[in-house]
C-alpha cells in the first residue's frame, strides 16, 4: 500500500470510535484514494496474510478497507484493530485506578490472604471505572458499549501480608463483527 492509500487508512482507522471495524460499508469511501494496485476483492490474498488492504465493493463506489488486520500469531485473541483499542483503553483504565490501590492496607486472612470483602471493594471501583469506558458511551451504532462486557478481578489465594503483592485480572468480552452473511431466497407463499 502506497502512502498515500497508507495515511488514508490510518487517518479512518483514527477518527473511529474504538470499538467500529474500520471495513464497515456505512462510513463513505477513503479520502484521497483515487487508484489501487491491488484489489482484495479480486484476488484475495493479502488478508488472509493479515495485511491490512483496500478493495472495491460491487454496487459502492470508492475503495474501502478490507480488514483492520493486526499481524497478530493464528489462534490470538488480537485479531483487529477495534480489539486492541478497547483493550488498550482497558488497561489504561485499570492502571490508573489501581495506583489508588498502592500502599493502601487491607484486612487479610489467618494465611496473609486478601480478604474476600476487601477485594470486592477494590474490584467494584476498578469495574465502575471501565464500565465508564466501555461501557456506558454510546457506540457508531448509537447504542451503549464498545465491548460486550468487562472484567476485572483480585486474586484472593496469594499472600498479599507477606508479598505486599496484590494480584489482579483484567478482561474485555468484545464485540463479534459480521464478516460473511449467508441468505436463504425463495418465494415465500404464506399469508
Amino acid at each position: 500500500m502506497s502512502a498515500g492509500r497508507s495515511s488514508s487508512a490510518a487517518a479512518r482507522i483514527a477518527s473511529l470510535l474504538p470499538s467500529t471495524d474500520a471495513a464497515n460499508l456505512v462510513d463513505p469511501p477513503l479520502k484521497g484514494v483515487l487508484a489501487i494496485t491491488h484489489d482484495e476483492a479480486q484476488t484475495e490474498l493479502m488478508d488472509q496474510k493479515k495485511f491490512l488492504t483496500l478493495r472495491t465493493v460491487i454496487g459502492l463506489t470508492g475503495f474501502y478497507i478490507t480488514n483492520p488486520n493486526l499481524m497478530s500469531p493464528v489462534g490470538s485473541d488480537f485479531v483487529y484493530w477495534q480489539h486492541r483499542r478497547c483493550l488498550d483503553i482497558a488497561c489504561a483504565t485499570a492502571y490508573v485506578k489501581q495506583l489508588k490501590l498502592l500502599s493502601r492496607g487491607a484486612a487479610v486472612n489467618p494465611d496473609g490472604t486478601i480478604k474476600k470483602a476487601n477485594a470486592k471493594v477494590y474490584e467494584s471501583g476498578v469495574i465502575g471505572a471501565l464500565r465508564i469506558q466501555l461501557i456506558d458511551p454510546d457506540n457508531a451504532e448509537g447504542t451503549p458499549g464498545h465491548v460486550s462486557a468487562v472484567h476485572y478481578t483480585v486474586a484472593t489465594d496469594n499472600n498479599l501480608r507477606d508479598s505486599g503483592l496484590l494480584k489482579t485480572r483484567v478482561g474485555i468480552t468484545p464485540f463479534g463483527y459480521t464478516k460473511q452473511i449467508s441468505t436463504d431466497i425463495g418465494f415465500f407463499l404464506g399469508g
